[in-house]
C-alpha cells in the first residue's frame, strides 16, 4: 500500500479503518495531545467534506482558562446541530457519552510520553519561527521561559492522563466503531493511506 511496509494484519485493519472514516458522517477524534488530532481532524474533513468543530475552541477561551460550562454546551449545540461533522478534541465534560454513542467512527490517538513531547517540542519551534500557524496555538503564549514549557508540559501530562483512562474505559463499550493510533508512525501510514 503506497510504498509502505505493512505486514497483511495491518493493511487489513487500515482498509477496515479508512473505510470507515470515510462512510461516517459522525466522528470523533480523540486522544493525547500533541499527537496531530486537529490536523488530522481539518485533513479528514476536507477529503469527506465535512465540517470540523475544534472543541478546544468551544470550550478554552485562553491558557488555562475555561468558558463557562453553560455557554460551552451551548457552543457546541449549535456547532453540532447537523450530523454530518467531526469533533475534535477530548473536553470530557462536554457531553462526551453522548458524542461517543452518536459517532459512526471514533479515532483515538493513544500516543507515548516519548512521541508527546517530541510533538510538543517540534510544535513548538515551528510556531515560534513561523513555519506554522497552529490550532489550538494559544497553548503557547508566554512559553519564552523554560519553566512555563515545563509547566504546560507538566500540566498536559498530568491532566491529561486521569482522562486518557476514563477515555479508554468508555471505548471498551465501542470497540467495533474505533480506530487506535498509538504512535507517530501509525499516524503517518493513516494520513498517508487515507490520502492526506
Amino acid at each position: 500500500m503506497n510504498g509502505l511496509f505493512l505486514s497483511p494484519n495491518e493493511i487489513q485493519y487500515y482498509k477496515w479503518a479508512i473505510a470507515l472514516l470515510k462512510e461516517s458522517k459522525y466522528t470523533s477524534i480523540l486522544g493525547d495531545w500533541a499527537m496531530g488530532k486537529s490536523t488530522f481532524a481539518v485533513n479528514l474533513g476536507n477529503i469527506t467534506n465535512q465540517d470540523v468543530v475544534h472543541l478546544n475552541m468551544v470550550r478554552d477561551v485562553g491558557p488555562f482558562q475555561k468558558m463557562p460550562l453553560k455557554q460551552s454546551l451551548y457552543l457546541y449545540g449549535m456547532m453540532t446541530k447537523h450530523r454530518n461533522c467531526i469533533l475534535d478534541g477530548n473536553a470530557v465534560d462536554l457531553e462526551l457519552d453522548e458524542r461517543l454513542e452518536k459517532s459512526d467512527a471514533i479515532v483515538f490517538f493513544d500516543g507515548n510520553t516519548d512521541d508527546i513531547i517530541s510533538n510538543f517540542m517540534t510544535r513548538l519551534a515551528k510556531v515560534f519561527t513561523g513555519q506554522e500557524q497552529r490550532i489550538g496555538a494559544h497553548e503557547f503564549e508566554g512559553t519564552e521561559s523554560f519553566n512555563r514549557i515545563n509547566e504546560i508540559l507538566t500540566r498536559e501530562l498530568e491532566t491529561y492522563k486521569i482522562n486518557k483512562e476514563m477515555i479508554k474505559s468508555k471505548l471498551k463499550f465501542f470497540e467495533n466503531k474505533v480506530v487506535t493510533v498509538k504512535n507517530n508512525t501509525e499516524v503517518n501510514n493513516i494520513n498517508v493511506l487515507i490520502g492526506f
